[in-house]
């Protein structure tokens, strides 16, 4: 339909449309409300993945903290060595360890030439598990590690073991325990002497081998002492310096023998 209108005595054609521009109130609303929408949906969608991600890198860091202490573990184990004197024998229970291994000092030559081996040391290890006390229950907080050199200012003094526990985390050379992992809640270690596991060891000779047990979830309470935590991490540990024969011949020499 036309409008007419009468501008200085002439008529004038209005079109609708002229008279209908802009958008309504409702119209505007359901814009709002549809676009709300979908940036609530983006902001869920985004929280979700970000969860996610950082769930796979915790999960990736407690993979590989525990199988980095596994490797330490591992390594010092195999490298034990059966050396005479007072606290050098390999002892260790089911949460502790203390041995004896071979450390050399290798000195720096140029790059290309080859490395000559001129001294030989022997450096003593403890292997311990940190413990806290929440209420009545105890709980693993972490398993720890220190090294320390063999020799004539060694103290020996720190080389007991009390309570399936090391009396000290810090040697009186000032050198600190190091945190192997701080995932772990759960350590046992059992000792094969050829024909069986024992709980314990205490012996100049190490053992033939180390079963190494780590989880990072507590036993339960009601669970059993010998049972073992949801998804626990399992090594057995071959020792070459812990074979029958010389563990024998030093049982029959100086009376320590396997418990």
């Amino acid at each position: 339909m036309l409008l007419l209108a009468t501008t200085w005595g002439r008529a004038a054609t209005v079109s609708p449309r002229d008279t209908a521009a802009g958008f309504t109130l409702l119209e505007v609303i359901l814009a709002l409300g549809i676009a709300t929408g979908i940036l609530l949906v983006a902001l869920v969608l985004y929280h979700q993945s970000a969860e996610l991600r950082n769930q796979i890198l915790r999960e990736s860091d407690r993979l590989s903290g525990i199988r980095l202490a596994l490797d330490k573990i591992a390594g010092d184990l195999r490298a034990s060595q059966p050396v005479a004197g007072p606290g050098n024998e390999f002892m260790g229970d089911s949460t502790s360890m203390r041995f004896t291994k071979l450390a050399l000092a290798v000195p720096m030559t140029g790059l290309g030439e080859p490395v000559a081996l001129e001294k030989t040391d022997w450096a003593r290890i403890f292997l311990m598990t940190a413990i806290e006390t929440n209420g009545t229950q105890t709980l693993v907080s972490a398993l720890n590690r220190r090294e320390e050199a063999v020799g004539p200012r060694a103290d020996r003094g720190e080389s007991n073991l009390i309570s399936g526990l090391l009396d000290s985390a810090v040697s009186r050379t000032n050198q600190a325990y190091e945190t192997l992992s701080d995932f772990v809640r759960f350590v046992r270690f059992r000792y094969w002497d050829g024909s069986t596991w024992l709980g314990g060891w205490t012996n100049v000779v190490p053992p033939a081998g180390v079963e190494v047990v780590l989880a990072t979830d507590p036993l339960p309470l009601e669970a059993a002492p010998e049972a073992l935590p949801d998804e626990p991490f399992r090594r057995v540990i071959y020792i070459p310096a812990g074979n029958v024969q010389r563990r024998g011949a030093t049982n029959g020499e100086e009376g320590l023998s396997g418990r």
